[in-house]
């Protein structure tokens, strides 16, 4: 482990012995949280995965060797625990007439050519103002709004990748309470782990930093922290070369509890959704090769959780997600929409794999977690299709063929 590792560790122990002395430490106080997770999966194929394969995106599609089998229907698994997690939550003195609160969080999903790394998930400082209106400022790297204010009840790292957004980036949030029903929420966000692709089809946030301007998320929701229904707009301008490319997107999200049943929902429609995660970039524009196109994604998921009535936690669900690449401006008349060049599209994951053909991606997963006290065991199947084509002039794909990979899921997690 390096220097600065180790450093950061002896903070955070430092930090977790006052919280649990209930000692302040420079007029902060200090809880400690997190758990230890080890976590066992099977594949059946090989996909498009991070996070030491843990992190299962989609499958990839399929590749014949000379004597026609197929090489990436190759199965595998992996045990590891390097999803351990351990966070502080810090409360601070007023200032500015404000509650001052901060976060530390990491686990161990860095990556070396020896082994696993600590790395920051989130490190923020928040000012809270409760007087005649309710309103916090945050300053930061935390969750983008599209992806962690309401995430899927699934416990793969995941976390519904790539139907849900998964981004945690560098950002200045602000949250205003109209009243306890109505949240207004606006971001100014920078990119850094979670970034576009380039035109070598790998991520890097050197694009959105030569684009000069933070991404902008605008954001409403409704019904309070009970029964959330949130819309939320984002727009982001990054440069490639020469090239700007000035991209939109929408979300649209709910969450209810109808006796023992939690139902969760999301959509997102948006241009180069790479960041995010999703598989999402841009095409060269055959009429004029210094312009490039993002290409439109649409996704979608819900999770319908069952809590079994028992003396301990038992839960049951499903989670279904969906997603599909609608070209360039699928907004216009067909001969209204530009063409693009099929072998310039770029999407993240060309550099594991994943090509330009891609057309479509389901996922359909049921679950079952049982918790007693502080540990939980959890058992979880997915299977995840990806739909594979031809990638036609206005950036949708057709002649579509599907290859699927099974996954299964079995963790055991011991909070604290």
């Amino acid at each position: 482990m390096k220097l600065k590792n180790t450093s950061l560790l002896c903070l955070l122990l430092m930090l977790s012995t006052a919280a649990q002395a209930q000692f302040a430490l420079w007029g902060v106080n200090a809880k400690l949280y997190g758990f230890v997770n080890n976590f066992f999966c099977y594949d059946s194929r090989r996909s498009l995965m991070v996070a030491e394969d843990l992190f299962n995106i989609l499958p990839l599609d399929a590749s014949y060797d000379a004597a026609g089998h197929d090489t990436n229907a190759d199965p595998s698994v992996k045990f590891l625990a390097m999803t351990t997690r351990i966070g502080v939550d810090l409360t601070g003195p007023e200032v500015f007439g404000a509650n001052t609160t901060g976060k530390i969080e990491t686990d161990f999903g860095g990556y070396s050519a020896t082994g696993t790394l600590l790395r920051i998930r989130q490190a923020y400082t928040a000012l809270e103002w409760q007087d005649s209106y309710h309103s916090q400022l945050l300053v930061g790297q935390t969750w983008h709004p599209m992806s962690g204010d309401l995430k899927p009840d699934v416990f793969s790292l995941a976390t519904g990748s790539p139907f849900n957004p998964f981004n945690r980036s560098p950002m200045i949030r602000y949250d205003y309470w109209a009243d306890a029903s109505i949240m207004f929420t606006t971001a100014a966000i920078y990119q850094f782990q979670y970034a576009s692709v380039g035109m070598n089809g790998a991520p890097s946030y050197t694009y959105s930093r030569r684009g000069l301007w933070p991404e902008v998320y605008v954001g409403m929701t409704l019904g309070g922290k009970s029964a959330p229904t949130a819309l939320g707009f984002d727009v982001s301008s990054i440069k490639i070369g020469d090239s700007r490319i000035t991209s939109y997107a929408a979300m649209l999200s709910t969450s209810q509890r109808i006796g023992r049943v939690d139902i969760k929902a999301k959509g997102v429609c948006g241009e180069n959704l790479s960041h995010m995660l999703l598989p999402s970039g841009f095409g060269m524009d055959s009429a004029d090769s210094h312009t490039l196109l993002p290409l439109t994604a649409a996704a979608a998921w819900t999770t319908i959780m069952y809590n079994v009535p028992a003396k301990n936690s038992f839960r049951i669900g499903l989670m279904a997600g969906w997603l599909k690449n609608l070209g360039v401006r699928p907004w216009l008349k067909e001969g209204d929409r530009p063409t693009i060049v099929p072998s310039s599209v770029r999407i993240w994951g060309n550099h594991a794999g994943v090509s330009s053909s891609l057309g479509e991606v389901y996922r359909l997963s049921p679950m079952a977690t049982y918790r007693v006290k502080n540990l939980m065991l959890g058992l979880e199947l997915e299977h995840t299709a990806a739909c594979y084509g031809d990638m036609q002039l206005n950036g949708t794909v057709n002649n579509l063929h599907t290859v699927a990979n099974e996954r299964v899921c079995a963790l055991m997690m011991y909070n604290f």
